[in-house]
């Protein structure tokens, strides 16, 4: 966490600022945290004025601040007893999520506090995978925990295509559209072909694609890695469930978060599709 203090500004005698604290050390977009503050000297029927340089305004003494924008944000708070007042700056780094509003580390109860305080029920009941509504109708997002620390994350599309698999194909392309968009052009992006006489029959019928993937004979997959995550786009049937994946898998790049090796990609979201299963 980059906190910067910079020097009070004090009025008569009033109690000092020792410090400003956020209740996370790291804070990202959207997060709730809770802002402390530490008084020297006496304490007592003291008022406080919270700001800062992305919109809050608080009379609280902890109040609950939810960063709008990432980067270098200013917490300004100003304490007065009677006519005395004192008034502290800090300067807080906000990071952007690395998947919704995590943070890899984070705890699951600090994802469910975020969560909540944006207003998103909890789907389910698994202590290894939180699963929310994701941003679109047919989107289920979900964090994926070890030893209560989130490790990776991923979003399952929950569709059925089965009468007309050719949509699989569509929502597949409109989805790596959307990627691009973000992340720019992938580090990988490929389709696998059971054997060359599937891909030799494919390349001849395009129009067949879709049935292929019900079969199970082909697959796609595109992978990005940025800022520090591998984003992998994948679509192929699941040989032992018989069921179509089709989602988006988030993982650190490194494998520092709480000394737990990430699942493979394809791992994550075949837990979330068990997971969604129960619900």
């Amino acid at each position: 966490m980059s906190i910067s203090i910079f020097a009070c500004k004090k009025e008569g005698n009033a109690p000092a600022i020792e410090n400003i604290s956020p209740s996370t050390e790291k804070i990202a977009v959207g997060q709730y945290i809770v802002l402390k503050s530490a008084i020297a000297g006496e304490a007592a029927q003291l008022t406080y004025k919270w700001t800062s340089s992305d919109g809050l305004q608080s009379a609280n003494k902890e109040p609950g601040w939810i960063p709008k924008k990432a980067g270098y944000q200013t917490i300004s708070l100003e304490i007065a007893q009677g006519n005395k007042s004192t008034t502290k700056n800090a300067v807080f780094n906000v990071l952007e999520p690395d998947f919704r509003l995590g943070l890899w580390g984070n705890t699951r109860a600090e994802i469910q506090l975020y969560e909540s305080k944006a207003g998103r029920k909890l789907l389910n009941t698994d202590p290894a995978v939180l699963i929310y509504g994701g941003d679109e109708g047919n989107a289920f997002d979900g964090y994926v925990t070890a030893d209560n620390i989130l490790i990776n994350a991923a979003t399952l599309y929950s569709v059925d295509y089965s009468s007309n698999p050719s949509l699989y194909v569509r929502d597949y392309s409109l989805q790596l559209q959307k990627l691009q968009s973000k992340y720019g052009d992938p580090k990988e992006n490929r389709v696998y072909y059971k054997n060359q006489t599937v891909k030799d029959e494919l390349d001849a019928n395009p129009g067949l694609v879709g049935s292929a993937i019900l079969a199970g004979d082909v697959q796609f997959k595109a992978t990005w890695e940025k800022q520090g995550n591998s984003i992998n786009l994948m679509l192929y049937k699941n040989t032992d469930s018989n069921a179509i994946v089709f989602g988006i898998s988030y993982a650190p790049l490194s494998t520092g978060v709480a000394s737990v090796k990430n699942e493979y990609r394809s791992v994550v979201l075949e837990r979330l599709h068990r997971s969604l299963l129960l619900l």
